[in-house]
Formats: C-alpha cells, sequence, structure tokens
C-alpha cells in the first residue's frame, strides 16, 4: 500500500492532466528511451502594459534523457517571479490518500458486468500485471487512472524527469513562490462526479488503445518536442472530445477557469510562468486562444 500511495501521489499531475491521461501514459517502450534528446516545447508570452506571463505546455511524465530547458524557457524562468502549476506541491503530495479515499466504489461490480465482449477480450490481451489492476470494488475511472501509472512506469516516464518536477526545483533552489490553479481533492472529483456512461467511454477507449504503444509515444513526444500545435491537438485530446461530458469537464471547463485567473492577475503585475499539460494549450479553445480573445496580446516565443 505504501508503494501505491507513493507512485499515485508521484503521477497525479500527469494522470489529471487530461492530456496526458489519455495519450503519454498508454505507452510501452520507444526510441526515445534509447538516446538523448533535445526538445523545445511551445511557450507563449501574454502580456498587457508592463505585466508579463509566460505559458508553458508541459509533459508532467518524462524519460530520463529529454533535455527541455532550453534558452527561451531559462529566460522565463528567471524572469518569473512565480511559478504556477495545475497542482502546488503541497497539494500534490495529498492526492494519494485523497485518491485511495475516492476510488472504492461502494457496491462492487464484476469485470464482466463492466465490460463489452470487444472491451473484455482486449482486456484479456493485456499483460497479467494489468489485468491485475480491475478490482471489483474500484470504479471505471479509478482503474483507468491506475492503468495509466502502470503504463508509465513501465515505460520508464516519471513525473521526476517531466517539466513540473524540474520547474519545482529551480524555483525552490531560487525561493520563488509556487502556486497551484487547483486542489488534489478538486481534480480527482471531477472524475468521481464523472457520469458512469462516460467513465466506462473513456475505459473502453483505454482498453481498445493498450496495444497501440512505441510508435505512439514517439509521435506524442516528438509533437510535442518540436512545439507541434497540430500534431499535439491531434494525439493528445482526440479521444476525450469524443466524449462530450469528459471534455467538458476536464478540459473545456478548467481552461476557461484558467483563463479568467490569468485575466485577474494581468493586473496585479509579478511577472508569472505558468506550466500546465500541453493539452490544454492547443485549439481555439485552449489557453493562449481564449486569452488572446480577452483581448490580450499573445506571443508564440517557440
Amino acid at each position: 500500500m505504501k508503494a501505491r500511495n507513493k507512485i499515485i501521489a508521484a503521477m497525479s499531475a500527469a494522470l489529471l492532466s487530461v492530456a496526458l491521461l489519455w495519450a503519454a501514459l498508454f505507452f510501452d517502450y520507444g526510441s526515445y528511451f534509447g538516446k538523448q534528446q533535445t526538445a523545445h516545447p511551445a511557450l507563449w508570452l501574454v502580456t498587457s502594459g508592463e505585466t508579463k506571463i509566460y505559458l508553458l505546455g508541459s509533459m508532467h511524465a518524462l524519460p530520463r534523457n529529454m533535455l527541455w530547458q532550453d534558452q527561451a524557457i531559462t529566460k522565463a524562468m528567471d524572469e518569473a517571479e512565480t511559478l504556477v502549476l495545475e497542482l502546488s506541491p503541497a497539494e500534490s503530495a495529498k492526492a494519494g490518500a485523497i485518491f485511495n479515499e475516492l476510488a472504492p466504489r461502494s457496491t462492487p461490480i464484476a469485470l464482466e458486468q463492466r465490460l463489452s465482449p470487444s472491451d473484455l477480450a482486449a482486456f484479456h490481451a493485456m499483460p497479467k500485471a494489468t489485468r491485475t489492476l480491475f478490482a471489483d470494488n474500484l470504479d471505471d475511472w479509478a482503474i483507468l487512472l491506475m492503468m495509466g501509472q502502470k503504463a508509465a512506469r513501465d515505460a520508464r516516464l516519471k513525473a521526476e524527469f517531466g517539466v513540473e518536477a524540474g520547474l519545482t526545483r529551480y524555483f525552490k533552489s531560487h525561493d520563488k513562490k509556487i502556486i497551484g490553479l487547483e486542489n488534489a481533492r478538486n481534480q480527482l472529483m471531477m472524475f468521481e462526479t464523472l457520469d458512469e456512461s462516460s467513465q466506462k467511454m473513456l475505459l473502453a477507449q483505454a482498453l481498445q488503445k493498450a496495444g497501440s504503444t512505441a510508435k505512439d509515444i514517439d509521435a506524442l513526444l516528438s509533437s510535442w518536442a518540436r512545439g507541434d500545435l497540430i500534431g499535439l491537438e491531434q494525439r493528445v485530446n482526440e479521444d476525450v472530445e469524443n466524449i462530450e461530458p469528459a471534455y467538458k469537464t476536464l478540459i473545456l471547463d478548467r481552461n476557461l477557469q484558467w483563463a479568467d485567473w490569468v485575466d485577474a492577475q494581468m493586473s496585479r503585475g509579478p511577472t508569472l510562468l505558468i506550466a500546465v499539460g500541453a493539452g490544454h494549450m492547443v485549439g481555439d479553445q485552449g489557453l493562449p486562444s481564449l486569452l488572446q480573445k480577452k483581448g490580450y496580446q499573445v506571443q508564440r516565443l517557440q
């Protein structure tokens, strides 16, 4: 149980950023793990008068050999007075205990009653270590998150190598403030309160796509490393966009709330670096587009 809590706490930010839940955490070993890679992820600057806010599309979990702190990002880190993440370090540390509180079902449901015949066949085709995650007493969303954790661990994607962890170490070492846009309980409650049909559809999609591994992670990491927003949008949000309640709850509503939060900060002055999952930065409803619609100057730096 202690090991499970540690994994859940360490990976909470990755799993609760929907962009990476649906894409980055369902992979096996890819070609990225054998060689060092240099990334130049998408970075924006939002300005109003003297106020500057940087937006960075992050990957919460990465392989050890992905080098992402380039010159443009280092400049943003140096200039920013405060780092803004989805979850503050203190909130991330609470996620494991909250998961264990919310994940159990009040009434267990056998696997055969949850899955369609095709999904059940996909389940039986999975490795035994993954099949053991499907406990009758867990909610569908909880099984989904645990599948993601298992896949990330197997693929050597780790939160400690991810963007947020690197930024956190830097800002702490420079005695700079770190805050979160959300709290761990509210993030997990988004899954807990998602309607049963949407939970089942998300789990079914995860089962059906569990076998497409190495080529997918290569494509995703390549798009992120190049700052390829079109490629990211296609690979990151395509599944959840097909399930309207999930897209609204896990992507759209959060983007709208964050855009309003940024709007309120623009009159306050301090330079911020906001780093959230890359899936929240893409498309017409992504954070840069929403802020541009509010009338701010939004410059793509790389």
